[in-house]
């Protein structure tokens, strides 16, 4: 898709997916609120991660990562990133500074279009 738009993609690990360790492609029912810190669609605890994995705090971590070396690499630049809705998430949390532990964990569509700007929240 980026060669029609005269783009060239490029990865960066640094907005993969969480990981899950042990628990990767096992049931969903297995990633329950004590393994992932989300209860009821709240970040009960940003901490808890599962054997091997990692913790939504980790995701954020490595969110913030990306932004601050985008900000210091392409400082002027507008970027269209594609990644997951968790790594969308942690990259809305980093770069509105929100308390993760309470964060609301909002549904992220398939292909939706999320900004982030001096705006965003």
């Amino acid at each position: 898709m980026g060669a029609v738009l005269g783009l060239t993609p490029e990865t960066n690990a640094l907005l993969r997916e969480r990981s899950f360790g042990s628990l990767e492609g096992g049931p969903v029912a297995n990633l329950t609120g004590d393994v992932t810190g989300i209860v009821n669609d709240v970040v009960v605890d940003p901490d808890a991660r599962p054997p091997g994995g990692e913790s939504f705090r980790d995701v954020v971590v490595r969110a913030g990562l990306f932004i601050e070396r985008v900000k210091e690499e392409l400082p002027a630049s507008r970027l269209l990133v594609v990644t997951h809705g968790g790594t969308v998430r942690a990259l809305r949390a980093y770069w509105s500074g929100a308390t993760l532990e309470g964060l609301a964990w909002y549904p992220v569509g398939n292909c939706s279009v999320w900004s982030l700007d001096d705006d965003a929240t």
